[in-house]
């Protein structure tokens, strides 16, 4: 789920493809340590998939689905995808 998000998101930025899905995507991995552990210990890891970044080149159809009650990713990392992708973007958000 989330961590896979990273690599596809990389993947079609680079290669586009027919379509892609994310299930409960992360902007960053250094925004899910903050969430999690804080600001602090989340400058101590590497920045390893940009999603925010990488989705800015995804022109692809692109569907995103994220339960809002995600205890560990929010739900309003998917909201900030979904506004920066440039294709066709549709974000499915259930309770």
């Amino acid at each position: 789920r989330s961590i896979g998000s990273g690599p596809a998101t990389e993947l079609a930025s680079r290669k586009n493809p027919c379509a892609l899905a994310l299930v409960s995507p992360y902007t960053s991995i250094r925004d899910v340590a903050s969430h999690v552990a804080g600001t602090f210990l989340s400058k101590m890891l590497a920045q390893r998939f940009e999603n925010e970044r990488n989705i800015e080149n995804v022109n692809c159809p692109t569907f995103i689905v994220h339960g809002k009650n995600d205890a560990l990713i929010p739900w309003t990392h998917s909201v900030q995808l979904t506004r920066k992708c440039p294709g066709n973007c549709t974000l499915y958000a259930p309770d």
